[in-house]
């Protein structure tokens, strides 16, 4: 019997070396340069809502920073479980992934305008865009979609479908209208395919194209009496080019 429990102790206690020395090696993958510059723009956006709300509320001068904080503190709780959880589900589960988000962005468009856009999923009790958790798992989806076609990153047909799957939701994000967003969009959907090794070659006929498509929703169309933006969504986005004009 004493030889039994010494060695379910000794079992117990390499089970717990085992996972000391995981959790060790765990920690040390993590990325703690991206991890400390996350924090300190977290940081430098409360303390900046601090000063600049500290008189919005008559009797609360720290209500939004204590809003804030509280996003702040689910994001963590969100970036653990993410962490936690293993990295091949993304790479095997990029469809649903993908799916799920472009619906959630398309679903919006049947939706009633709330502030002049149709950007918001109002569930009573909880309001959200879509488009901002789609940030995140549209990098992911396409992430996966990549490392399936890894061995092709380098064929124009293979670039060609990872751009098609990318400016769906890119486009649907668009004519939300949310521009910004979709910019945001077009810039991931680009550095993922810098970063999957795509050809310089094909990366800078997508950048050509990107300007030329600039060129004419901004000056050419509109020129030509085809007026693809609203005024406002031109002047953002052309106001460089004339700054006097907006003191």
């Amino acid at each position: 019997m004493v030889d039994h429990y010494v060695s379910n102790a000794r079992a117990a206690a390499r089970a717990r070396r085992r996972e000391a020395v995981e959790v060790a090696s765990f920690v040390r993958r993590l990325d703690w340069l991206l991890l400390g510059s996350v924090a300190a723009v977290v940081g430098y956006g409360l303390w900046a809502i601090a000063g600049i709300t500290h008189h919005d509320v008559t009797g609360n001068p720290g209500y939004y920073l204590t809003r804030q904080a509280v996003y702040v503190f689910i994001g963590v709780v969100c970036l653990v479980v993410a962490v936690l959880v293993d990295p091949e589900l993304y790479r095997t589960r990029w469809r649903w992934i993908f799916g799920t988000t472009a619906f959630l962005i398309a679903i919006v468009l049947l939706t009633g305008p709330i502030r002049g856009s149709k950007r918001w999923l109002d569930l009573g009790f909880f309001r959200f865009q879509p488009s901002e958790f789609g940030k995140v798992l549209f990098v992911l989806a396409l992430a996966g979609l990549v490392a399936d076609r890894a061995r092709g990153i380098t064929r124009v047909g293979t670039v060609l479908r990872i751009l098609g799957f990318g400016l769906a939701p890119i486009f649907l994000v668009f004519i939300q209208p949310d521009i910004g967003t979709a910019l945001v969009y077009g810039a991931a959907l680009a550095a993922v395919l810098f970063v999957a090794g795509a050809r310089w070659w094909h990366l800078a006929a997508l950048a050509l194209a990107v300007v030329v498509s600039c060129m004419a929703i901004l000056w050419w169309l509109p020129a030509g009496g085809m007026q693809v933006l609203k005024p406002y969504q031109t002047s953002r986005l052309t106001g460089f080019t004339h700054p006097t004009s907006d003191a």
